[in-house]
């Protein structure tokens, strides 16, 4: 899988979510002029998903 987000002139970021078969999949697409630290939101959207992913196993 792998989601896409077009990015328009007056976009910074696009980002893409497609669920498939129990698994969610992100795309992230960024202009480095406006969103430099793409690997951080990144890294910050990983632990998210981590997260989210623990709880739900508890649940």
């Amino acid at each position: 899988m792998w989601p896409f987000a077009p990015l328009y002139p007056s976009m910074g970021l696009g980002v893409a979510v497609v669920s498939y078969n129990g698994d969610a999949y992100f795309g992230l697409t960024a202009d480095p002029a406006v969103v430099p630290d793409v690997e951080a939101f990144t890294q910050n959207l990983r632990d998210a998903s981590a997260d989210c992913a623990a709880l739900a196993r508890t649940s």
